[in-house]
């Protein structure tokens, strides 16, 4: 591949200082192609009024993948804004997805979008517009997706690229506004007819299902873990105001001392992805008045409900079981005080969707029967044990002169055509769900 590579994505123009066209450079140390990577604006007098400059590591795989050299579309002009917001996007991310979500995105967003020259063509000189939302959707959902399907953005920028290029700008439209998984992936399914995958969420039409046991929010399996801070206002964050709100970050956290927590994820809590919600104590320390205290899913409207009532002074602790919100933002539970108090959180468990797992399949013993010749017969398989479920009806004869008329729910049945007995076998393959 050559040192620098540059093109124009159709429908772009080149506009002298008021539009920034980016030149990708793929060079080693030593000059030559290698594994780093920086993405610069082309125009001296762009650089000069607004200097920018990515220089990201090459976590997004080899440069070779990109499937046309292209200048990546960040307009700095009156006309479009996207290298600022690009920029803000990325800022505005957790900081715990910078290293390996945010710069395999910036890529897979600026490649993708410039391997649609037939979509944007079509689009009466629109090519900006399906970028901005597809960068909107990718950068919005993509740590999402990683999150908590364990899909890498590279993967899943590849699984969305045809209905990204085939969708109408209203259909990405609905998707960019989208304030769910589930509603963005309901934006797509007009347009899905092969059932495309989004991090392991099925966009069959008139089917959305996560591919795994359970729900996102239901169904859900229970992990204990040893007591552990997550949060406390005495070290960091300072004491709740009466009547106020504070957001804490309870998943996808590699420790938790910037909240006054423990500096670790706590026994895996932090590594274990998104989940739907969290056993906590919750302590209030010597609060200024009567009131109480209720914890709640980020970004919804608090419930008419307390987690705990305290008394002036006196330090109290309760259990509780709190949901959290599973979108992309960092925190994912809010907490409020009716009055000024200290509010100390330990985990000591979570519920989390389970995990997809193969099936525990056996086969039963077989019914053999004898079949005279020009005879029918029905033979009946062994029923499965209980807790199995039957999968298949299996149907075996001794001769090729034996056609299978029907084979169902275990039963096989044939006629023998040849000119001596022949054996007409039956069983049935049972399965069963294991636990996660």
């Amino acid at each position: 591949m050559p040192d620098a590579m540059v093109g124009v994505v159709p429908g772009h123009r080149r506009v002298g200082s008021g539009s920034g066209q980016f030149r990708l450079r793929h060079q080693s140390a030593a000059g030559a192609p290698g594994s780093r990577a920086s993405i610069a604006p082309t125009g001296s007098d762009t650089l000069r009024r607004r200097p920018l400059s990515i220089r990201l590591r090459m976590v997004a795989g080899p440069w070779h993948q990109i499937p046309r050299p292209c200048v990546f579309p960040f307009d700095h002009g009156a006309e479009g804004v996207h290298g600022r917001n690009l920029m803000k996007g990325i800022q505005q991310m957790k900081l715990k997805y910078a290293a390996n979500v945010a710069a395999p995105l910036l890529l897979a967003v600026g490649a993708m979008t410039c391997a649609m020259p037939s979509a944007n063509a079509a689009e009466n000189g629109q090519p900006s517009r399906r970028y901005e939302l597809v960068h909107e959707i990718m950068m919005k959902w993509g740590p999402f997706v990683a999150e908590t399907y364990q899909i890498t953005p590279q993967a899943w920028a590849r699984e969305m690229g045809d209905l990204f290029a085939t969708s109408s700008l209203d259909t990405l439209q609905a998707a960019a506004n989208a304030n769910t998984l589930d509603q963005m992936t309901l934006a797509f399914t007009s347009v899905s007819s092969g059932g495309a995958s989004i991090g392991g969420i099925s966009t069959q039409a008139g089917d959305i299902s996560i591919q795994s046991l359970g729900d996102a929010a239901a169904d859900l399996v229970y992990v204990p873990v040893p007591p552990c801070r997550i949060f406390d206002t005495r070290v960091a964050g300072g004491i709740i105001g009466a009547g106020s709100t504070r957001n804490l970050d309870v998943t996808a956290i590699g420790n938790y001392s910037g909240q006054g927590g423990d500096a670790s994820n706590c026994n895996g809590v932090g590594a274990a992805g998104s989940f739907a919600a969290a056993a906590i104590n919750f302590s209030v320390v010597t609060p200024s008045a009567q009131g109480f205290i209720t914890a709640f899913p980020f970004n919804t409207t608090r419930p008419l409900a307390a987690t705990m009532a305290y008394n002036p002074g006196v330090i109290d602790t309760t259990l509780s079981i709190v949901a959290l919100d599973q979108g992309p933002s960092a925190a994912e539970m809010s907490l409020y005080s009716s009055a000024t108090t200290h509010v100390v959180g330990d985990i000591v468990g979570y519920f989390i969707n389970p995990q997809a797992t193969a099936l525990q399949c056996v086969e039963t013993a077989q019914t053999i029967d004898s079949v005279a010749p020009g005879a029918t017969k029905n033979t009946v398989a062994p029923a499965c044990a209980a807790g199995y479920t039957q999968t298949s009806t299996n149907c075996e004869s001794s001769t090729w002169q034996m056609p299978f008329v029907f084979f169902s729910n275990g039963t096989c049945s044939a006629q023998n055509n040849s000119g001596g007995n022949a054996s007409l076998r039956a069983s049935r393959t049972c399965c069963r769900v294991p636990g996660r």
